[in-house]
């Protein structure tokens, strides 16, 4: 029997969705059998890198940016109770319908995780930075955290990328599990000036990627702008030295 191992990454962005496929890759090269839980477009994404796997939709946490983003945020994490006891229910009735299910990995889900089964939470934001609201946002996090049986960091030892968002004396069970990318070098002949990989909750990713566009329109570089998107078929355009 094929022993199954959930990963659940939160859908903000395809950020966390994307890091988790080289995680996803991993498993089924060790024999396991990854169970993709998501919503949104984090969901989607993953079904098209890999159609072939056992997909469980999650309940949304529905975050976006905008003004006055943080504070909304903030009151919005009042609404995330009700949101990780819904998370909660649908991770138990699958649990009751699969025995096989042998661990859990939730990449900043908050009520992904099981008493019964090893359940690792992967995040490089260990504090939660807020401006005079840090220590109150950071440890709230952490007790989150805590709740897991192991916290995986996609960083390397140090913080050399993250900083202080994951630099911690706390005792989380925290591993450094370095970089994350579905990306690989590769040697190539160089045919652009400046690569553009935008990606982030809307509409923030949007209004940076008009901002991009104006200025880098009439520039004398080639500059190559992948937008983040998840389309049905992908599309090419050209606007002035962009494409």
């Amino acid at each position: 029997m094929t022993k199954k191992i959930i990963v659940a990454p939160l859908n903000w962005g395809l950020g966390h969705a994307s890091r988790c496929v080289p995680i996803i890759k991993s498993l089924i090269e060790n024999k396991f059998s990854p169970v993709i839980a998501s919503d949104g477009a984090a969901l989607e994404f993953l079904k098209k890198e890999f159609p072939s796997l056992e997909f469980l939709e999650l309940p949304s946490y529905n975050i976006s940016y905008g003004k006055n983003f943080r504070w909304k945020l903030f009151l919005k994490a009042i609404s995330f109770q009700k949101i990780i006891k819904k998370e909660q229910q649908v991770l138990q009735q699958y649990l009751n319908q699969n025995m096989d299910v042998v661990g859990i990995i939730s990449d900043n889900r908050f009520g992904i995780r099981a008493k019964e089964i090893p359940s690792v939470y992967i995040t490089h934001q260990i504090n939660v930075l807020f401006g005079a609201l840090t220590p109150i946002t950071s440890y709230f996090h952490q007790r989150i955290i805590k709740q897991f049986d192991e916290c995986w960091i996609p960083d390397e030892e140090g913080s050399q990328f993250s900083g202080r968002l994951s630099t911690s004396n706390k005792q989380l069970n925290q591993q450094y599990i370095g970089i994350q990318s579905r990306f690989e070098k590769k040697e190539a002949e160089k045919t652009i000036d400046t690569l553009i990989v935008l990606s982030g909750p809307e509409p923030n990713r949007t209004h940076l990627e008009n901002k991009l566009l104006q200025a880098f329109r009439d520039s004398d570089q080639k500059v190559c702008l992948v937008q983040g998107k998840l389309e049905e078929h992908q599309k090419i355009a050209q606007l002035g030295s962009v494409s």
